[in-house]
This record gives C-alpha cells, structure tokens and sequence, in this order.
C-alpha cells in the first residue's frame, strides 16, 4: 500500500470517526403517547382541511402564519419574505 492510499484511508477514517452518531437517543415523555397522538392527527387533519377551504396567499403571508403551517423551515420562510 503506497502513501497516497494510506493517507486516503487515514482521511476516511477520520471523516467517519467524526461524523458518527454518538449519545444516546432520546427518551419519548407522557407527551407523546398513542392518545394523544390520535388527538395531534385530528387536529392537523382539520387544520389541513381548512387550509384546503382557505387557500394561503404566499405573497401577503406574514411569518407567523407561514410558521403555523409547519411545513417550512425557518431558511425557507426567509426566503420567501
């Protein structure tokens, strides 16, 4: 194995040493339980369904309804304003 290709695997290795997943993943809480989780998709549903009856004006919409429809990120409601 010549220096070059031993340099590249050094270079991979460290690329994937750094951006491995570490930690622990996150506990769910009470929060997130099977009922209200029903109770959460009901909600999204009719809000859906009014969105549907009340179509958005992307071209007068302020932030904070461009935030309400939680389909945007931030970067992309600030391009749109």
């Amino acid at each position: 194995m010549g220096l070059r290709s031993s340099f590249l695997l050094l270079l991979l290795l460290l690329y994937a040493i750094a951006f491995s997943q570490t930690g622990t993943p996150e506990v769910l809480d009470e929060s997130n339980s099977s009922a209200s989780g029903t109770a959460n998709a009901a909600d999204y549903a009719e809000f859906l369904e009014s969105c549907l009856k009340h179509p958005l004006n992307i071209n007068t919409a302020d932030r904070g309804t461009l935030n309400e429809l939680q389909l945007l990120s931030s970067v992309q409601i600030n391009a749109i304003i």
